[in-house]
């Protein structure tokens, strides 16, 4: 399992950055969503006037290697 930084955006006022396990980028796409709307961190302070929230990035962090 790799670890992504996922950054999110609800609109250009308010951001959020996640870090997210996941196996890949999709993945940590729709995690990322999840937590944030469901999860620590779900009161966005403008998510009723301005819309559904956005990945504005992905980035793999570290690769899960086996030996």
């Amino acid at each position: 399992m790799a670890r992504f930084r996922v950054e999110l955006v609800q609109s250009v006022v308010e951001t959020a950055v996640v870090w997210i396990e996941a196996n890949n980028e999709q993945e940590a796409e729709e995690l990322a969503l999840q937590q944030v709307t469901t999860g620590a961190g779900a009161d966005w302070r403008f998510k009723d006037g301005l819309g559904e929230i956005e990945i504005l990035s992905v980035q793999q962090i570290t690769a899960e290697t086996q030996s």
